[in-house]
């Protein structure tokens, strides 16, 4: 045995089963591979066609969304505009409406003996007034209409002073020492009242009528807005004159002038009568209800050359011996003019002889055309 036989020497079996393996570092998964094989990363011109899409469609999100938005606030806009004007056309329609009772109310006076119903009715307009400008205030006001709204505002107003003034002078009206200046504020007040129909008319609607012209809203029509016409003072512009007002409530003016001219002519004619709007025949009969006690207007002219003072309408019934009178201040020249008188009390029911009458005044030389018999049945 030979020097190298003392080594052990490992067995042929033991080399195989136990080689040398040098380390290997394990390869990282590629993610994204399909099996079988991977795909090739996308390109530069790829990556930027896909930021391109991607930018494209968020500007047209964005732009849908702002249309939605600008649908919505432009839908609310218009709904408020459509809302405010259909508040307006009902505020000025019952302002209206009150006008019409305000007026009728005064109308009354030349019939009433009761001057303090008159007042306690006109302060009910005015309380129905505060409440309607109240109710203006009271709006939600779109900004396109914050103009015509101090117009409505002010209207509303002048509508609301102009009956208090006439409320808070109508009981004067009917005592002689105090009805002229009492006729004058009243008349002041109806001429305020004229004043707001301009404002309404030449400013207000058409405010309201711009801002929904620019809204391209429809005006009129059975689709379209309705803006009130907006009449509060009746179609006579007498209502602005003292004169006018005096006789057209029955204040008791007292005339300050006296027929004094010498030269000329003198005297009236009584063209016709009329009760309730119908004209009296003076040729046939006419059915009168007797109660309540009927109201005659006699409508005259002033037929001389000169103006007269203090004229005298006189309504009788001899028969039952009922005499009533009303008094115009003043008639001129070739003027026709209107008085209203009111029997006392509603007359017996039958068949009478009604007599109406303008007084002859000073100076007056024809009288045969002052006086009109007209027969009458009385029924009720």
């Amino acid at each position: 045995m030979s020097f190298f036989d003392d080594e052990d020497e490992p067995a042929a079996g033991d080399a195989e089963s136990e080689p040398t393996r040098a380390y290997e570092r394990p390869r990282p998964e590629r993610r994204g591979r399909r099996a079988g094989g991977g795909d090739r990363p996308p390109s530069g011109s790829e990556i930027q066609r896909r930021r391109v899409f991607a930018v494209v469609a968020i500007v047209v999100i964005v732009i849908v969304c702002a249309l939605l938005i600008h649908g919505c606030q432009s839908s609310r806009a218009t709904a408020g505009l459509k809302d405010y004007s259909a508040s307006v056309n009902q505020i000025i329609g019952e302002s209206d409406q009150l006008g019409s009772s305000v007026f009728s109310t005064l109308q009354s006076g030349a019939s009433s003996s009761d001057p303090a119903a008159l007042g306690t009715k006109l302060d009910s307009d005015l309380q129905t007034a505060r409440s309607q400008l109240s109710h203006l205030n009271s709006l939600s006001v779109p900004s396109q209409m914050q103009k015509a709204q101090g117009s409505l505002q002010l209207t509303l107003r002048m509508r609301a002073g102009g009956i208090s003034r006439i409320a808070s002078n109508i009981e004067q009206a009917y005592q002689t020492q105090t009805a002229a200046a009492a006729v004058q504020q009243i008349t002041v007040a109806t001429s305020n009242l004229y004043a707001s129909d301009v404002i309404y008319k030449n400013y207000a609607a058409t405010e309201i009528s711009q801002a929904l012209n620019e809204a391209s809203l429809q005006i009129g029509g059975t689709s379209g807005v309705t803006i009130n016409a907006g009449q509060f003072l009746p179609l006579n512009l007498g209502w602005m004159s003292s004169k006018q007002v005096a006789l057209w409530i029955g204040a008791k003016v007292a005339s300050t002038a006296v027929n004094t001219a010498t030269t000329g002519t003198h005297g009236h004619e009584l063209n016709y009568v009329s009760v309730s709007g119908s004209q009296l025949s003076s040729s046939s009969t006419n059915t009168i209800p007797a109660s309540p006690a009927p109201t005659f207007t006699l409508d005259f002219t002033n037929s001389g050359s000169n103006t007269e003072y203090d004229v005298v309408c006189e309504v009788s019934i001899a028969t039952l011996g009922i005499t009533a009178t009303s008094t115009i201040g003043e008639t001129t020249k070739d003027e026709t003019t209107t008085c209203k008188v009111t029997l006392p009390s509603a007359p017996k029911a039958g068949s009478y002889t009604v007599k109406a009458e303008i007084e002859p005044v000073p100076y007056e030389k024809d009288k045969t055309n002052n006086v009109l018999s007209l027969p009458v049945d009385f029924t009720g």
